[in-house]
């Protein structure tokens, strides 16, 4: 399955039955504009937004959560790199 996944082609048919494949619809729209929008229909209606604050709380700790990984697992490639690079000088 990976292999057919890195050439572009979609997995065995047998593991097809494992997966729930939708189109989804996704308005063209700029995501800050589409976020202020939101939250200023909020204010001038009194509706609660799109989003709440927790979810808000919630989704931004889960990003810098990620990136702290991204920033780990760079740092750790360097390291192997350069240790890679000092062995081959030797």
């Amino acid at each position: 399955v990976a292999e057919s996944l890195r050439r572009g082609m979609p997995p065995q048919a047998a593991f097809l039955q494992f997966l729930d494949i939708r189109n989804l619809h996704v308005e063209e729209d700029q995501p800050l504009r589409a976020e202020l929008v939101a939250f200023l229909g909020a204010l001038q209606t009194g509706a609660p937004p799109p989003v709440s604050g927790e979810a808000g709380r919630e989704a931004l700790a889960c990003a810098l959560r990620i990136e702290e990984r991204i920033r780990k697992t760079l740092a750790e490639i360097r390291k192997k790199r350069k240790g890679l690079t000092e062995e081959a000088v030797e």
